[in-house]
């Protein structure tokens, strides 16, 4: 695993590759939403602020993971039930850092990062009086509630509607390694009531 530390290292900076002894690894791995994933340790946890950096990284990680060698989770907001959050002695890649929510110029629709909760989301979007179908339980991550929570190989682009064109979801994948997607949401909003 060592050789897997200094590959972690060399794409992202200092304080972003968490180990098991570090306070930051026990922090980040106590919130999921279930005692299991929790309890799920991980060699290495990951904690990347950009697009790039999830890029780089994959990218430095596709032989170990191409060839079996690497098992490697994604982590939105942690409340997945599934597992599929956390990983026992892989690598869990915690997308909460990549935040961001806008809005267009007509405050039509709201581009969310993939590191939101529906709390930061309605937050924002009530400074406007706007609001938008979402997870009702604030602390549910973005990604989780519209992927349903599930690990999903995408091989090409793919546009998601849900439910009366409420919801779209642009899906772009990570550049040379189609099993890892990287999602922007993109909600259109209704006046809040």
């Amino acid at each position: 695993m060592a050789s897997l530390h200094s590959t972690l290292s060399n794409v992202l900076t200092s304080g972003k590759v968490l180990l098991p002894e570090s306070e930051e690894y026990k922090s980040s791995n106590s919130t999921y939403f279930t005692a299991w994933a929790n309890d799920t340790k991980p060699s290495h946890i990951v904690t990347p602020n950009s697009v790039q950096e999830v890029s780089e990284l994959v990218k430095a990680l596709n032989p170990l993971l191409g060839n079996g060698e690497l098992q490697m989770a994604v982590r939105g907001g942690g409340h997945t039930p599934s597992g599929s959050g956390n990983i026992e002695n892989g690598v869990t890649l915690n997308l909460q850092g990549l935040k961001g929510i806008s809005l267009n110029e007509d405050k039509g629709v709201v581009t969310l990062g993939v590191g939101e909760t529906w709390t930061s989301v309605y937050s924002e979007l009530e400074k406007y009086g706007l609001t938008t179908a979402g997870g009702r339980v604030g602390r549910v991550g973005v990604p989780g509630f519209v992927l349903g929570g599930k690990v999903i190989n995408i091989f090409v682009k793919v546009k998601l509607l849900t439910y009366a064109k409420v919801v779209f979801l642009s899906i772009q994948l990570v550049e040379d390694f189609p099993a890892i997607p990287w999602s922007t949401g993109k909600w259109f909003l209704h006046p809040a009531r």
